[in-house]
């Protein structure tokens, strides 16, 4: 039989553990001893049970290692974006603080401009000739003032553009800081629970393993050593054999994309 353990998203599909009552007995040990095709079916009984224990604590042990690898980039990712969000609340705040003073310098000049009497200045200037030389001094620094203003003016605008912008990015960067905050926290609960699962099946695999190893022993008048060791030794050259075939399908693959490389580089060497 086989379950599902989700964990957000992905899946790992594991296989049930026995129940209590599908280990055998000592009685059911003893009574396998009748005949030899009993005994060997008691063997293959035990041998699959003992392999079972193994799958199931490996792949839930898989699991948990999945499991933390993506609780540990959730939380770089959220401590990221949260570095993110604060940078630009920070930035928001610089530029909300030079658009207030642009706007305080602007409202400044605009008085200063207004007092220096820059329209009755020139109605002066075409009725009173002979004040001429004070009215165009007066003019000069009225032009000056105007075009400090402008450009503080423009400043100003840009300031409070930057300002709107930086809001609708704060916005974004805090929504996404939030999601992601959640996000870390489910799949470190995830991680909690898929070590929990994995060390309880170690247990149970460790305090099932020492009974069955002793039964399969007694049946093949070996000892519980022996078959541990014998299963060890299985187990290890099954991982050899595998590495082998994975390192030879590695070798296949860099081989082929050499010879391809090869041929690309002798086709552009070719004259057109």
């Amino acid at each position: 039989m086989a379950a599902v353990i989700a964990l957000l998203g992905a899946s790992v599909t594991v296989a049930i553990p026995a129940q209590a009552d599908d280990y055998p007995s000592w009685a059911d040990v003893e009574a396998a001893r009748a005949s030899t095709a009993a005994t060997e079916a008691e063997v293959t009984r035990i041998g699959t049970l003992l392999t079972g224990l193994e799958t199931q604590a490996a792949t839930l042990g898989d699991a948990a290692i999945t499991a933390s690898a993506a609780s540990a980039t959730a939380d770089t990712e959220s401590r990221a974006a949260a570095a993110h969000a604060g940078d630009l609340a920070r930035q928001l705040a610089t530029a909300t603080e030079k658009a207030r003073t642009a706007d305080v310098q602007l409202g400044l000049l605009g008085a200063q401009l207004y007092r220096s009497g820059a329209s009755d200045a020139v109605a002066t200037l075409l009725l009173v000739p002979g004040q001429a030389s004070d009215l165009l001094s007066a003019l000069s620094t009225s032009t000056r003032l105007s075009e400090l203003t402008s450009g503080i003016r423009d400043r100003a605008l840009a300031q409070r553009n930057l300002v709107q912008s930086l809001e609708e990015q704060a916005a974004v960067a805090s929504t996404e800081r939030d999601r992601l905050a959640v996000e870390a926290k489910d799949r470190a609960a995830a991680a909690a629970e898929a070590q929990r699962a994995a060390d309880a099946q170690l247990a149970e695999q460790r305090t099932r393993s020492d009974v069955l190893d002793a039964q399969l022993a007694s049946l093949k008048n070996t000892t519980a050593e022996t078959e541990r060791s014998y299963r060890a030794g299985v187990a290890a050259a099954a991982a050899y054999q595998k590495q082998q075939e994975e390192a030879a399908r590695a070798a296949a693959a860099s081989a082929a994309a050499q010879a391809a490389a090869a041929a690309a580089a002798a086709a552009a060497a070719q004259p057109a």
